[in-house]
């Protein structure tokens, strides 16, 4: 699966801009640092183990989504559908019945419509594209 010895892990804040061109100068930003700092891993593969690559959420929005043009940077290694980590993140807690998760967000009314059909959304591990901004 790997191009490159050594691994550098994505890790994605909950308040992160998922929009493009800040993906793009975060990536780039991060490529600049190892160099510099740990030569080692200056051209690393970089990994993402998140629900946000859950294959599942590409059913549920639209191709416009950030969501979705975050997941077309990686190309999926592995899926566990069931994470359920997706649960926690959206909607703050995993202690509500499916049926009391709240509809706030476009996102929370998809996925939970898709809980409640019995569906999961999970999580996957993704490596990103040489060239993650060739769709």
């Amino acid at each position: 699966y790997f191009r490159n010895s050594g691994l550098i892990n994505i890790h994605i804040p909950a308040d992160a801009d998922m929009g493009r061109e800040s993906l793009r100068k975060s990536y780039e930003d991060a490529r600049v640092f190892f160099s510099k700092y740990y030569p080692k891993y200056g051209q690393s593969d970089m990994l993402c183990d998140s629900w946000l690559l859950s294959p599942v959420l590409a059913k549920l929005l639209p191709e416009s989504s950030n969501i979705i043009r975050f997941q077309k940077a990686f190309e999926l290694i592995r899926v566990d559908e069931t994470n359920d980590s997706a649960i926690r993140w959206v909607y703050g807690r995993t202690d509500l019945p499916t049926h009391e998760l709240q509809e706030h967000t476009s996102l929370q009314k998809k996925i939970k419509a898709s809980l409640l059909e019995g569906g999961g959304i999970g999580a996957a591990l993704g490596i990103l594209k040489e060239d993650p901004w060739k769709h």
